[in-house]
């Protein structure tokens, strides 16, 4: 059975969530919001990725605002300049939100995500968790800019790659990592405590539209949104990926930080291929078992989960946390 308060003997560690919102990316936060137990999130930096830099920032703010958390901590705004990759609106929609129309209030003040970052390490030496569920260019901009921030980052949690299969963008990549491989390459190989959660893991964190019904009851905004957001969801999956339900990628990252016994992680030495015609992106794991000439791992690699018991969670989880906007 899941802890539905968490541990009450371990205190919620500091988390910042460096995402791209995104549908999976919102039930992640969804997620990170409603484990206070376990997370203590102490703030967003948004990267540029399913959608533009302005509209990510945008989709931040609107969630916290439709959850009621837009005083309790801050935002940051994409670093760099935009990628020349394709947006996922086939998946999320052309405002990344499943056009539900989600409003904004105000215009938020714009801080650049890698001084919050580099601002939230100082104030949590050597305990803040990074979960980043977008392409990596925050974080390396981070180790670029502020490379004493490396010895104070507790572990960087990473949703990306493809391990020991096809990638989802090209058939040697994943989103995330093939829409900046540069700053993949530079976080791997910075010598931080990371783990990747790649879709060797996440294709197995489906939800089945079935599930959505337990959601039914709630009368809302945030359930009314909840279900429009995934129906949405398992529309486009079913027309550009040709499956019954919703990969919630970016929440399994989060909820190994909840459930670490959800997923079997092994370490390997894991790089990046940033150049190659028809390999950029590419995370080339070195798995040669009983070999000598195995390379020093570099990173935990997810190489499988327990797709059900994730998705109970995650259930269990929301719907608590849904039925707090009840009247």
């Amino acid at each position: 059975m899941v802890n539905k308060g968490g541990d009450k003997n371990r205190l919620p560690v500091p988390v910042v969530l460096d995402t791209d919102p995104g549908i999976d990316d919102a039930v992640a936060l969804m997620l990170a919001l409603a484990s206070p137990g376990e997370i203590d999130l102490v703030g967003i930096s948004t990267t540029g990725g399913n959608i533009g830099r302005q509209g990510v920032f945008e989709n931040a703010h609107r969630l916290l605002q439709l959850f009621g958390r837009q005083n309790d901590f801050p935002v940051g705004f994409g670093w760099g300049e935009e990628k020349d990759t394709p947006a996922a609106s086939h998946i999320h929609g052309a405002d990344g939100m499943g056009e539900t129309g989600l409003p904004l209030a105000g215009e938020p003040e714009k801080i650049p995500s890698v001084e919050l970052l580099a601002q939230l390490v100082r104030e949590h030496s050597g305990k803040l968790v990074m979960v980043a569920v977008g392409p990596l260019t925050n974080v390396a901009a981070l180790l670029r800019e502020y490379p004493d921030c490396k010895k104070n980052i507790a572990r960087l949690v990473i949703m990306g790659g493809a391990v020991k299969m096809s990638g989802n963008v090209t058939p040697a990549a994943e989103a995330n990592i093939y829409k900046d491989p540069q700053a993949a390459a530079e976080v791997f190989s910075s010598g931080l405590p990371l783990q990747l959660v790649p879709l060797d893991a996440t294709l197995k964190a489906l939800f089945p539209p079935d599930r959505l019904v337990q959601f039914e009851s709630l009368r809302s905004l945030q359930a009314d949104f909840f279900r429009r957001l995934l129906r949405f969801h398992f529309r486009a999956s079913r027309l550009a990926l040709g499956v019954d339900g919703s990969y919630l990628h970016d929440a399994l990252a989060v909820a190994s930080l909840l459930a670490p016994q959800l997923l079997q992680f092994e370490p390997v030495h894991c790089v990046v291929e940033t150049k190659g015609e028809w390999t950029r992106g590419m995370t080339l794991c070195d798995f040669r078992y009983g070999s000598k000439k195995r390379l020093q791992p570099n990173i935990e690699v997810a190489v499988g989960a327990d797709g059900e018991k994730f998705i109970d969670l995650l259930c269990q989880r929301i719907l608590i946390f849904l039925e707090k906007f009840e009247q």
